[in-house]
């Protein structure tokens, strides 16, 4: 039982994760960005109604949490830093540019000021950290992967403070 509840959870962030990177590879990132709690929900309900259903409470509270953990894991750790990372979306545009190369004014028409700018305000807008009105951005109170991974962050901190 124990490897069919193990299995089953690693299939279900599967059914999580592929079509999440379908679709950051095939839409805009916004679209893509506003899915991944909608699929994550839908996918933690299937898993756990399924497993119930099939094996009992017992391996629906371990497949849904196998599921969980993979899922948040993947959101806040994975997700978010390749989003947020500067130097990686540099290194990706050198290595599609192959062995011609790229230069620094075709990088930075890439790649510019503005266009990080615009980018990251865009993720926060449609991950609900920020909301646009009256022509300016204000913080929002919802709690999302961004927050979450700040508030894990401040709270190792407090227990391993650096000399």
């Amino acid at each position: 039982m124990d490897i069919t509840i193990t299995s089953t959870g690693f299939i279900m962030f599967l059914l999580f994760l592929v079509p999440q990177v379908l679709l950051l590879r095939v839409f805009p990132q916004d679209a893509a960005v506003k899915t991944i709690g909608v699929w994550f929900a839908m996918v933690f309900v299937v898993s756990g109604l399924w497993s119930y259903v099939t094996l009992g409470i017992a391996a629906a509270l371990g497949v849904t949490g196998i599921y969980s953990g993979l899922s948040l894991l993947y959101i806040i750790v994975v997700f978010s830093v390749i989003e947020a990372s500067l130097t990686l979306r540099i290194l990706t545009e050198i290595a599609k540019a192959g062995d011609r190369g790229i230069s620094y004014k075709e990088l930075l028409s890439v790649y510019n000021p503005t266009s990080i700018i615009k980018r990251r305000i865009e993720r926060f807008v449609a991950m609900g950290d920020l909301s646009y009105q009256n022509g300016k951005y204000q913080r929002t109170t919802n709690m999302t992967p961004f927050r979450i991974r700040k508030h894990l962050t401040g709270f190792l901190y407090i227990l391993f403070p650096q000399p």
